[in-house]
């Protein structure tokens, strides 16, 4: 889960407002997959293009970043993207069939 104190105000709302507008083409039971499609492909851009705050290191026993190996460096986000994405899928599996049903009851 993401914490919004994390990322920077103007990249959180961004996922904020991308998550608004996925959610109300969820909602509309005349949304075309297209829509989806693009409500999806908005909110996961804004979700990569998260900034996270830069918290300054207090820990005076930490040891200085020797960043030139680049060899210990922890893989973060590679799990929530999977997730971010297995999430929409099943939101955009869910509004596909919501309008099949309508389309096979409007015929």
């Amino acid at each position: 889960k993401l914490n919004k104190d994390e990322y920077t105000a103007d990249s959180w709302a961004a996922v904020a407002k991308a998550k608004e507008a996925a959610a109300a083409v969820a909602a509309d039971a005349n949304a075309t997959q297209a829509e989806v499609d693009a409500a999806r492909d908005a909110l996961l851009k804004a979700i990569r293009e998260l900034v996270k705050v830069a918290v300054p290191d207090t820990d005076p026993t930490t040891p200085p970043d020797d960043s030139s190996s680049g060899s210990n460096l922890p893989a973060t986000g590679d799990s929530f993207a999977a997730l971010a994405v297995a999430g929409l899928l099943a939101v955009s599996a869910g509004a596909a069939a919501v309008l099949n049903k309508k389309r096979k009851m409007d015929q």
